[in-house]
């Protein structure tokens, strides 16, 4: 298989599971879930590091044999940027979700809900926007 293809599968399945986490975080959110499952938390934020560790790996390999036209794209350092604000939003986020499984999002801190939800906007601006770079830019 080759590389592109390795990455383009990593995006795909990490994208299924964001999608379903953030499906499963907006029912929290909108309280038609009370509490969320913390064996669901821990799997759904596993898999969504392995699938940013795997586009990362893969990224790498795709970059190497073209190094110095990326060092010269400015989008591609967009892109960087995007894909570290998803790296330090996820170490973040791992930290602070024990807290969905014990309260209900109303009974949260008001800090502690803006905290969630600039989180959510975060991922989702981190990998729309690393992806439309690197489908329509790189």
């Amino acid at each position: 298989m080759e590389i592109e293809n390795i990455h383009l599968v990593a995006l795909l399945l990490t994208a299924l599971v964001i999608l379903y986490a953030d499906h499963q975080g907006f029912r929290y959110f909108r309280g038609e879930v009370l509490r969320m499952s913390e064996s669901f938390l821990v799997w759904s934020h596993r898999l969504i590091w392995v699938g940013l560790i795997a586009l990362i790996l893969s990224g790498i390999f795709l970059v190497l044999p073209s190094w110095e036209y990326y060092m010269s794209e400015p989008i591609f350092y967009l892109k960087m940027g995007f894909v570290l604000t998803l790296i330090v939003n996820a170490v973040f986020i791992g930290k602070l979700t024990h807290f969905t499984t014990d309260r209900a999002f109303s009974e949260l801190p008001d800090e502690l809900k803006k905290t969630f939800l600039v989180s959510g906007a975060l991922s989702v601006i981190g990998w729309v926007g690393s992806a439309v770079i690197g489908f329509f830019f790189l």
